[in-house]
Parts: C-alpha cells; sequence; structure tokens
C-alpha cells in the first residue's frame, strides 16, 4: 500500500505542476500580447487577456476560475491526507515530494505551452 501512495501522490503533484506551469506561461504571455496557435476554442478562450472578455464570457470564467479552487485544494491535499491515513512513516516523504513533482510539472507545462505559440 505504501508504494501505492507514493506513486499516485508523485502522479497528483505532477498534474498539479502541468498545470500550474501550462496557465503561468500562458498568463505572462497572454499579457505581453501573444496568442496560441491552436483551433482548440476552450484553450483560445483561457488564454486571453479579461480586458476583452464581455458579459457571459466574464460569468463563464469567473465559474471556472471558481471550480478550479476545489481541483487545486485536492491535487495538493489527498496525497498528504492519504499518507497520514494509510502510510504515516510516509507522511513527511510524501509532504518533500511535492517540491520535485510540482518543479517537473511546471516545466513540462510550460514547455507544452511554448509548443502551441
Amino acid at each position: 500500500m505504501s508504494i501505492v501512495i507514493v506513486v499516485v501522490s508523485g502522479i497528483l503533484y505532477l498534474i498539479f505542476g502541468v498545470a500550474f506551469g501550462f496557465a503561468l506561461s500562458s498568463h505572462k504571455d497572454v499579457l505581453l500580447g501573444r496568442r496560441p496557435n491552436t483551433q482548440n476554442k476552450f484553450i483560445l478562450f483561457l488564454a486571453r487577456p479579461t480586458q476583452s472578455m464581455q458579459g457571459i464570457d466574464k460569468v463563464v470564467f469567473a465559474i471556472a476560475m471558481f471550480l478550479w479552487f476545489p481541483v487545486f485544494i485536492c491535487l495538493v491535499a489527498a496525497p498528504i491526507v492519504l499518507a497520514s491515513k494509510y502510510a504515516p512513516e510516509l507522511e513527511q516523504l510524501i509532504f518533500i515530494m511535492l517540491i520535485p513533482c510540482v518543479l517537473a510539472g511546471k516545466f513540462y507545462g510550460s514547455y507544452k505551452w511554448r509548443t502551441l505559440l
């Protein structure tokens, strides 16, 4: 069970890191005026300056950001809670794994964003 918790924790932290890196890079580039070269309407919707949003777009964007918050909390907190319940001896390792896994995911998420430019 311990190895499963470590693997699941690493995967969840990597997912968080990829989303974080992708969002951070896209936000920075969009504010500089760069637009992604994609036909994906969801990415085009999210990767634009908020000043250009009007009416229902603002509501949809606010709901998406509101829904992202619990996902963010679960991706970070779930591994720590699982470790404390099922493998207390690994709780510190799981907590320390957060930093390298998120950094690796951030670099990959930034790379995936750059491939869209």
